[in-house]
């Protein structure tokens, strides 16, 4: 199932995953999470889930998900944190670099017009998550440049070499927040 670590069924502690305890200064715990957004299927979309997959390689008590690039997935996959790093491949476009590794908020990201409900773009599902109490306070979004989306699995050669680069930016992301 998505919800659980990439390839890594084993059970979490109940602590790492819903309400943590306070620190002893009352501060808020900072609940943290990283997604990894796409579909191996389709070459350089698997990126999201390669780089999450590394992650959670590294960061074994960590809470990192995989997800499709569907509103409610990524709901479900960012509920009851306060810290989400979001992990997806961009479509290079005019000013692409296949391989390019980026980091963006929401506010950074262009507004894309939806078509229906299931094309929202990633700010339209935060705001959707704001309003029905299902989002966290900061959202960091990591992305790779992609070559190609067609159908196969597998990353290009240049997507695959920014792997280890993407990881690299996402455990910085994580070594800011209180874990």
């Amino acid at each position: 199932s998505w919800r659980t670590r990439a390839h890594d069924p084993q059970l979490r502690p109940v602590h790492l995953v819903r309400h943590p305890l306070p620190d002893a200064d009352g501060a808020e715990v900072v609940t943290l999470v990283v997604i990894g957004v796409g579909n191996d299927h389709r070459r350089d979309d698997g990126v999201g889930p390669a780089v999450a997959a590394a992650v959670a390689a590294r960061r074994p008590w960590l809470r990192v998900i995989c997800c499709a690039a569907e509103p409610t997935a990524i709901l479900d996959a960012w509920e009851g944190a306060t810290r989400a790093v979001i992990v997806d491949a961009a479509a290079p476009g005019t000013d692409g670099v296949p391989g390019r590794v980026r980091r963006s908020t929401l506010g950074d990201l262009a507004e894309t017009r939806a078509v229906s409900s299931h094309d929202l773009s990633l700010a339209q599902t935060y705001r959707l998550g704001r309003v029905l109490d299902r989002a966290p306070t900061e959202v960091v979004v990591i992305t790779v440049d992609a070559a190609d989306a067609g159908h196969g699995v597998g990353l290009s050669p240049a997507v695959a070499q920014a792997v280890p680069k993407a990881t690299a930016m996402v455990l910085d992301e994580l070594s800011r927040s209180r874990a």
